[in-house]
Parts: structure tokens; C-alpha cells; sequence
């Protein structure tokens, strides 16, 4: 039956790679947004010269974007282990 809804490993490389581009997006989304505008792929590159911007990207956004993802990687394992 064509369309039965199984998961061909076509579909599963498609559902994995479009779930990791929305992750990234997620992850530069974070790194960038904040109350101050910083040029988030100069900074990383290592193009940008103000220290303020290195600050800001390495010491404060970083982290929080990374114990953002430990924390839903944490609560998913969570749901896993109590289904």
C-alpha cells in the first residue's frame, strides 16, 4: 500500500536533516538575539575586534544556549525513561 505512513530510512534521513537545520537555526537564533546586536558569525570567525562582543557571545550567550540544550536533551531522556 503506497502512503501506508512507514518510516523508510528516505524519510527518516529527511525528518533527522531537516530537525538538525531547525536545531542550528535555533542555536544562531540564540547566540544572536539579546538586547545587544552582536555580529554573531564575525565574532566565531574571529573578525571582530571589540572585546565587548567576544564577551557578550563567549561568557554569556554560549552558555546559556548550551545548558538550554543539556536541559531539553535532560527532560527528553526524562520522558523516555518514564514511558
Amino acid at each position: 500500500m503506497a502512503g501506508s505512513g512507514l518510516l523508510t530510512p528516505k524519510k527518516l534521513w529527511s525528518v533527522l536533516g531537516l530537525l538538525t537545520l531547525i536545531l542550528a537555526g535555533a542555536f544562531v537564533l540564540g547566540l544572536a538575539l539579546g538586547s545587544v546586536r552582536v555580529p554573531v558569525f564575525q565574532v566565531l570567525m574571529g573578525k571582530e575586534s571589540d572585546p565587548t562582543f567576544r564577551a557578550i557571545l563567549w561568557e554569556l550567550r554560549l552558555p546559556r544556549v548550551i545548558l538550554a540544550g543539556l536541559v531539553g536533551w535532560s527532560l527528553s531522556v526524562g520522558g523516555v525513561v518514564f514511558q
